[in-house]
């Protein structure tokens, strides 16, 4: 009689891999509501309304303007918000408000899976609403007391929180309590980034512990901040401009804030000597934090930069944040080179300096410039480029971040 075979058991299948929540589609999703966003301020800027009669807006004038808000830039242009009619300015207000929700939404969500945080979703839409609105209302009422007037306390507010130069009314100083007090910790703030902000608020509630991110980024702020402040002292110093050791030292304080990369119209830059300026100008690449209003490279880009160089040298493999990192500060000088050969191609006339200064301020979405910027027909066009392509290229490096990490301590655009 034939021996019974023993039934094996049927083999268990391998596990399938979870599906990781919001890898893609919500990134990219936003990249698309920069540009949703600008061609809705554009239709707004077009209408009869938002102008007034006999100072109507070309096709590309409402374009820039439109992308200059919605990318949280603010270049200042021949035509200032308070050229507008009443209904032109509540657009722009509500583009820069948009832009900073967006900006922030998307940003911290994605950094929060890429460092792996104790946050939900919920907890970043609540934090990125409660940061947006709570700074801009708290902002402008502290304003609105010193006598501005409603619309020109939330524009400030809102452009000092966003780090974007548009502002209606007339700016305070920066040597004033309200640029002091109000102003630029508005801007420091948005420079931080929501993830960090978040971590703060825990810190000071619960005594949750900073993570590494956290700390990196705010320690390479101050570093940058001290830095610049100090080289933009010295070179002011040595060069011999006129004021005294006060007013350079305020002068040094606001334009190393102010250039990563809020890029407030304070008027600081005509007061820098040239050298002071070019250290504006790589204050300007380094940037703010991750997943905030800033732009440039950001400064953990800078950290993690240096970590691989350190680790390199002293023999150990590159991790993949470095890599990252890398290729990111390589797109960046691509694009800024790209950004300046047209402008050079398109606007001969232009003092190679400043357009070099003005590649760097869109790329960044900085906004400063020498002057306010007159360029027309191609040369616009090649800076509405440039102010998307650096607003949405760090979204894009996260996304990667997402996909290819999975142990980062950092995040680095």
């Amino acid at each position: 009689m034939a021996r019974r075979q023993r039934s094996q058991p049927a083999a268990t299948p391998p596990p399938i891999a979870p599906r990781r929540p919001f890898v893609g589609e919500f990134v990219l999703w936003g990249c698309c509501g920069y540009m949703v966003l600008a061609l809705c301020g554009f239709a707004l800027l077009r209408t009869a309304a938002a102008t007034r009669s006999g100072n109507e807006l070309s096709a590309d004038r409402a374009l820039f303007m439109a992308v200059n808000a919605a990318t949280l830039t603010g270049f200042q242009t021949t035509i200032r918000p308070s050229d507008l009619d009443l209904a032109g300015q509540w657009a722009l207000l509500g583009l820069m408000c948009a832009a900073a929700l967006l900006t922030l939404l998307v940003g911290g969500a994605a950094a929060r899976r890429i460092l792996r945080l104790d946050f939900t979703d919920r907890h970043v839409a609540a934090a990125a609403a409660a940061f947006c609105f709570g700074g801009i209302t708290i902002g402008s009422a502290l304003l609105g007391a010193s006598g501005q007037p409603i619309l020109a306390a939330l524009m400030q507010s809102a452009a000092a929180l966003g780090n974007c130069g548009i502002v209606a009314g007339d700016l305070p100083g920066y040597a004033t309590w309200e640029s002091l007090l109000v102003l630029l910790p508005l801007v420091v703030l948005g420079g931080l980034g929501l993830p960090v902000a978040m971590q703060l608020f825990f810190l000071c509630w619960k005594h949750q512990p900073l993570t590494h991110h956290g700390r990196t980024t705010l320690a390479m702020s101050a570093g940058v901040y001290v830095a610049g402040t100090s080289l933009i002292l010295l070179l002011q110093w040595a060069s011999a401009t006129p004021g005294t050791l006060v007013d350079h030292a305020a002068l040094a304080s606001a334009s190393a804030l102010n250039s990563r990369s809020a890029g407030l119209p304070f008027g600081e830059l005509a007061a820098l000597a040239r050298p002071a300026q070019w250290v504006v100008l790589l204050l300007m690449v380094i940037g703010a934090g991750s997943a905030g209003t800033g732009g440039g490279l950001k400064v953990t880009a800078i950290y993690e930069l240096f970590r691989g160089a350190l680790r390199a040298y002293r023999g150990l493999a590159p991790t993949r944040t470095f890599a990252i990192a890398a290729a990111w500060a390589g797109t960046y000088a691509a694009i800024a080179a790209g950004v300046l050969a047209l402008l050079l191609l398109m606007q001969p006339e232009m003092r190679d300096d400043r357009l070099l200064f003005l590649a760097i301020s869109a790329v960044s979405n900085v906004g400063l410039s020498h002057d306010t910027v007159q360029i027309v027909g191609g040369g616009l066009n090649v800076l509405v480029a440039a102010m998307l392509l650096g607003r949405i290229a760090p979204l894009l490096v996260m996304l990667w971040m997402l996909n290819r990490v999975e142990d980062a301590d950092v995040v680095v655009a």
